[in-house]
């Protein structure tokens, strides 16, 4: 069986298991849940208020944190359940004594949740109908921000025993993932404190992109590493996890 069969078996059982599962469903189909609430609320909600606060400024903060950044962390935590049961039934351990070597199982886990990360972000941002972003800057966020399901995705799977305990770790974890908000409200120079955090690199760049800012490409480029030294460090605990 080359690659290609084998991720195509691959995903067949994962849509079986996130189709049977009625918490794991839900995470997949919350995002046009966000985008069409999104797009038919909030412009009454913003005509209802305008006489007290303009809402619109706040769009791209909306728009960046629903429809950008939790997508991937819902997709990151719907493999980082898969992961914990295959760990619980021995999968992880049976491929070990399979041909399918752990960086090729790995490497599906990490590009599958990515992929439709992407896809599903390039429909639902228009779909919401608040902000104007170009294309091709919208998908070099979306590209950046499909690269946190696997930081999600892999920090639960080596500390949490159980899903109770993935639970947890996500509650905690969606604190951290909350502080980038307040970096739409601060200066620049004070932003650099949340730096460490990942989803604040593609919220700001579309901050950047819909507010015609500059710096983008700078922005970019310091997302990429600190997405990919996350990642590596990941996947580095990841396998000397299994291979002890």
């Amino acid at each position: 069986m080359n690659i290609i069969s084998l991720f195509k078996v691959m995903g067949k059982n994962d849509l079986k298991l996130v189709r049977r599962d009625n918490l794991l469903f839900l995470m997949v189909v919350l995002p046009f849940v966000y985008a069409f609430t999104l797009r038919w609320a909030v412009p009454p909600i913003t005509s209802a208020l305008a006489d007290k606060v303009d809402l619109t400024l706040y769009y791209p903060l909306i728009v960046s944190y629903l429809l950008i950044c939790v997508p991937p962390i819902l997709f990151g935590m719907v493999i980082g359940f898969l992961l914990l049961d295959e760990r619980d039934d021995d999968t992880l351990s049976a491929l070990r004594v399979t041909p399918i070597p752990m960086n090729i199982y790995l490497f599906y886990r990490i590009m599958f949740p990515s992929v439709i990360c992407i896809i599903l972000t390039m429909l639902i941002v228009p779909i919401a109908q608040l902000t104007t972003t170009p294309a091709s800057r919208l998908w070099l966020i979306t590209l950046l921000a499909s690269t946190e399901a696997p930081i999600f995705a892999l920090c639960m799977v080596p500390i949490a025993k159980n899903k109770v305990q993935g639970f947890a770790i996500m509650k905690g974890m969606g604190t951290i993932i909350a502080l980038p908000l307040v970096a739409y409200f601060i200066s620049p120079g004070y932003q650099m404190l949340i730096w460490i955090i990942p989803n604040f690199w593609p919220m700001k760049l579309f901050w950047i992109a819909t507010g015609n800012q500059s710096y983008f490409v700078n922005y970019f480029i310091g997302g990429v590493i600190v997405h990919a030294s996350i990642n590596l460090y990941l996947l580095r605990r990841f396998n000397k996890h299994f291979n002890t």
